[in-house]
């Protein structure tokens, strides 16, 4: 049960990414907070269910490099998502975007995707929660059926190039050229 806002959480930020290439109405653009919101209060819901107790009687390094893991991804995810990007025309305006192609959004056109695998898989580790792994698994899947949608319906409609960045930087899986254009030694821009 605790999965289920999860899961309408990525449905929401389906509808506010539709509404930027459909609707246009300003009353959807607070869907992407709210699928937010949904999937951080289903994810303390399954973390809620883990045994603490279990947790401090075993207590090891193990443990503390989960725990660093869940921090280090869990900021990463915060940063690609809401600081990469230029947060007003990403999430509150209805514009056509300029197209971000530096950094980690250089390194695979969804870098977002790995940072919330990995946030979870942290947790799922530290925690040693059978709900959490079960979400890692939903949660997975939903936002990659969400990138999908993105990448191969939403964006080209509303980023300014996105056709030529899909045919310069990866899908997914980082390349040794994208690499080093995310670490700054060749600029997609001419």
């Amino acid at each position: 049960m605790c999965l289920i806002p999860g899961v309408l959480g990525f449905i929401a930020c389906c509808v506010f990414d539709v509404n930027k290439i459909r609707w246009h109405l300003k009353s959807l653009n607070c869907f992407f907070t709210i699928g937010s919101v949904l999937i951080a209060l289903s994810t303390i819901w399954a973390i809620s269910q883990s045994d603490f107790s279990l947790l401090i009687e075993n207590f090891s390094f193990y443990h503390i490099g989960s725990l660093i893991g869940c921090i280090l991804s869990g900021i990463a995810l915060i940063y690609v998502l809401f600081f990469a990007l230029p947060f007003d025309d990403t999430y509150i305006k209805n514009a056509t975007l300029t197209l971000v192609d530096h950094g980690a959004y250089a390194l695979c056109r969804h870098p977002g995707f790995w940072v919330f695998t990995l946030f979870y898989l942290f947790l799922c580790l530290f925690l040693s929660n059978p709900v959490l792994l079960v979400g890692l698994f939903l949660y997975t899947g939903c936002n990659f059926f969400y990138i999908c949608l993105q990448d191969h319906y939403i964006f080209p409609l509303y980023i300014r190039d996105y056709k030529e960045y899909k045919k310069n930087v990866p899908f997914l899986l980082p390349t040794r050229q994208s690499i080093r254009k995310a670490l700054g030694r060749h600029g997609l821009n001419k």
